[in-house]
């Protein structure tokens, strides 16, 4: 079976590698960080309490997981766009970690379903 829209097999060992390349983990300790849309964030001590994260648009499939470990009661993450939304019980641009005591041990997990739309899969210590 013959592929026509392989052109090039070193194109295409391209796109394994940049595809493979979409589960990094970042540590997030500033807090007006702005996120990746891919891979595990991990909200470090150093982001303090009502920080304002902000995390860019999705790409359709891909999988986003943000992992608190911070004694911050509150960190809110905003889209980079008012059209961008997490597609939750009601439709928003922010979704807020708060959690009494600290966020340490939360997660958010993401998947994009259109350049517009995250899908919440799970999450602890929301509002």
């Amino acid at each position: 079976v013959f592929n026509s829209s392989i052109t090039n097999f070193g194109s295409t060992i391209t796109e394994m590698t940049v595809a493979k390349r979409k589960s990094v983990v970042d540590v997030i300790s500033s807090s007006a960080a702005t996120l990746l849309n891919y891979g595990v964030s991990q909200i470090s001590s150093d982001v303090i309490n009502v920080s304002v994260l902000t995390l860019p648009a999705p790409e359709t499939g891909l999988h986003k997981e943000i992992f608190g470990d911070s004694s911050a009661s509150t960190v809110t993450f905003n889209t980079t766009a008012a059209t961008i939304y997490f597609g939750t019980s009601v439709d928003s641009s922010a979704l807020v970690f708060d959690k009494a005591g600290g966020i340490r041990g939360s997660q958010i997990i993401l998947r994009g379903m259109s350049a517009t739309r995250w899908a919440v899969l799970a999450r602890t210590a929301i509002s």
